[in-house]
């Protein structure tokens, strides 16, 4: 029973990129402090050569709060995708691979201030970007549209606040640039993939419902 329920749940398809990352962010967790200050996003050491954190950061959370919130968040959002026919496991890789690197690098670049950073938000937001794209071309409502609308007016108020709106963690300050990196990155996606040109090229006539004078004239 749980297992035609959790086959029905996913079509049949497990998101198995999407529960790695899951789990291995949960593991950086459960090591400690340890895990946490080896793979954590920290300019004086990636200053060093310790370029590794630019990715691994994404994996390490402040507390078990942090964690639950951004694995919520993307747990459901990669996950969807991941098993969506129109997205699936290559295009999740490639997105989350493309996400991670702008956001590790971009922060090191372009935001020296930052001396710190981890968590999975910013990466979060290129997924978000594109499964709402797809649930608009899926349904044909316009409040898909507006949904995308409304995150990218979120992150450049946030932008232009110097804070995010939502700061659910206490101390912590949000990293607000890594959310429009990560947006960045999912809006890459949608022209790529699922721009409205490429969803009807990629739309094909079987060849049993075709008129048999196709094609004469």
């Amino acid at each position: 029973m749980i297992r035609r329920a959790f086959d029905k749940l996913t079509q049949g398809r497990v998101p198995w990129v999407t529960l790695t990352v899951s789990l291995g962010a949960l593991a950086v967790l459960l090591f400690g402090d340890q895990a946490r200050e080896l793979l954590i996003y920290d300019r004086g050491a990636i200053d060093g050569g310790q370029w590794w954190r630019l990715w691994t950061a994404h994996l390490v959370h402040a507390d078990a709060l942090h964690l639950f919130w951004n694995l919520s968040a993307f747990a459901s959002l990669a996950g969807h995708y991941e098993i969506a026919p129109e997205g699936g496991r290559n295009r999740l890789l490639a997105m989350l691979a493309a996400s991670s690197t702008l956001v590790g690098v971009g922060l090191y670049t372009l935001f020296p201030e930052w001396i710190t950073y981890s968590g999975l938000s910013g990466v979060c937001y290129a997924p978000l970007i594109a499964l709402l794209v797809l649930l608009g071309q899926r349904t044909g409502t316009a409040v898909f549209r507006w949904l995308v609308a409304g995150v990218v007016l979120k992150v450049g108020v946030e932008l232009w606040v110097g804070g995010g709106l939502f700061e659910w963690f206490g101390s912590l300050q949000t990293a607000t640039e890594v959310h429009a990196l990560g947006l960045l990155v999912g809006a890459a996606a949608v022209l790529a993939w699922h721009s409205p040109r490429r969803t009807r090229s990629n739309q094909t006539v079987p060849d049993d419902l075709r008129s048999p004078l196709a094609g004469r004239v």
